[in-house]
């Protein structure tokens, strides 16, 4: 993290964000996506459910193929498919549920987006008018593809993140809004993303979550469900 001032800023998001710690382990949201590239529209929605005590996480697509992922805080991914009976492993930590941007908000990840625990660090920290403006570096399993992060907040809440990449260009930028402040729940309800490409080009993702519930009433909503040992394992070409 950083000096004396990013420890007085750390200690001051640890305040403004420790009333939305849950009693409740379980988290469930509708999340209704749209994605825009060269001037293409694609839109799904899915419902996820998190336990925010172990970090696993399960995401169900119903359209157009019924499906279900999982993942957890180590990037151990598995996409089952009931109508098949087959399953899809992969581990990556971009498959960490801990990149969540709903496991990080009902956990205390949400001081700072998870960049600390990510090993990122705090470099340099300021006001600006009413605005908390905070300045880390990667760590140095990132720096080839990250030079620096931006994170912006106000109220002590994350409304602006941005990556920057080793040529000092935007890497992407995301904006966070229409906070919800209850329920002892305060998250956003709208993330927009921003994704820079190398030609020039850009892909602008949009997430609403809605219909929040958390703890019993998650979990009766969102029954648990496991993947059978007879799933056929259907291994997936690198080349």
């Amino acid at each position: 993290m950083k000096n004396i001032i990013a420890f007085l800023t750390i200690a001051f998001l640890v305040i403004g964000f420790s009333f939305n710690i849950l009693a409740q382990n379980n988290v469930y949201l509708k999340v209704s996506t749209s994605r825009l590239h060269k001037n293409k529209v694609a839109s799904s929605n899915y419902e996820l459910f998190v336990n925010c005590d172990n970090g696993e996480m399960i995401t169900h697509y119903a359209e157009p193929n019924d499906f279900y992922v999982f993942t957890n805080r180590l990037g151990e991914m598995q996409a089952y498919y009931p109508k098949k009976n087959e399953v899809v492993r992969q581990q990556n930590m971009l498959f960490s549920s801990k990149n969540d941007p709903v496991y990080q908000f009902f956990t205390t990840q949400s001081q700072d987006l998870g960049l600390s625990e990510l090993g990122f660090v705090l470099q340099e920290s300021n006001l600006e008018d009413h605005y908390l403006v905070t300045e880390w570096n990667p760590p140095i399993e990132l720096m080839k593809d990250i030079l620096s992060v931006k994170l912006v907040q106000e109220d002590y809440l994350p409304i602006f993140v941005s990556y920057v990449s080793p040529d000092e260009k935007a890497k992407q930028k995301i904006y966070f809004s229409d906070w919800n402040m209850d329920n002892f729940a305060i998250y956003p309800q709208r993330i927009t993303q921003i994704d820079f490409l190398p030609d020039n080009d850009s892909i602008i993702s949009k997430k609403t979550y809605t219909d929040l519930l958390i703890g019993k009433q998650a979990e009766e909503v969102f029954p648990l469900v496991s993947i059978p040992s007879s799933a056929k394992l259907v291994k997936i070409s690198t080349k």
